[in-house]
């Protein structure tokens, strides 16, 4: 017995997403050369939109289930699902207002590369416990390639990248 399009698109939209996702945690690492950060922000908008049209798809096929699922009143697959939706909207709106809210670029890059963090993680623990839409090898595949894209790149960002800047004195001397 197949499924409804609403659901098949919804489906669809959330496993282009998670793909993209792979890439698009590496942009900003040098293992990616010859791509650019507009390339990186266009990404993470497409990403946005897809995950859009997932939570869309799914609200046309069970409107009641994308309900409970707002108020978290569902099982853990689906709060993961509405926590990584909800991480994905607030580091479009941060990486969007960040001057506007005053925040330095190395502060709104602690919280972004957070973000994205909480948003493979949480993405791939719903990929992982649906069990269905891409069950088997492919499915495991691309949850361990996200995980393992976007803790190299937050590794590389975060950690490696501050230590091999020169170290400055509280008089700015090096």
């Amino acid at each position: 017995m197949g499924r409804d399009a609403t659901w098949v698109l919804g489906a669809v939209a959330g496993i282009i997403a998670l793909s993209l996702l792979v890439v698009q945690v590496l942009l900003p690492t040098p293992w990616l050369t010859g791509l650019d950060l507009r390339l990186h922000r266009l990404l993470g908008l497409g990403v946005a939109g897809l995950v859009l049209v997932h939570i869309v798809g799914l609200f046309l096929y069970s409107p009641d289930d994308v309900r409970d699922a707002l108020v978290l009143a569902v099982p853990t697959h689906s709060r993961l699902g509405v926590l990584s939706a909800w991480s994905v909207a607030l580091s479009v709106a941060l990486a969007l207002a960040r001057r506007r809210l005053g925040l330095t670029y190395s502060d709104w890059q602690i919280l972004h590369a957070a973000l994205a963090v909480a948003i493979v993680g949480t993405a791939v623990g719903h990929t992982v416990m649906i069990r269905g839409t891409l069950d088997g090898p492919a499915e495991l595949l691309l949850c361990l390639a996200a995980a393992l894209a976007t803790s190299a790149a937050a590794i590389y960002r975060l950690i490696i990248i501050p230590l091999s800047l020169p170290r400055t004195s509280p008089t700015g001397r090096p």
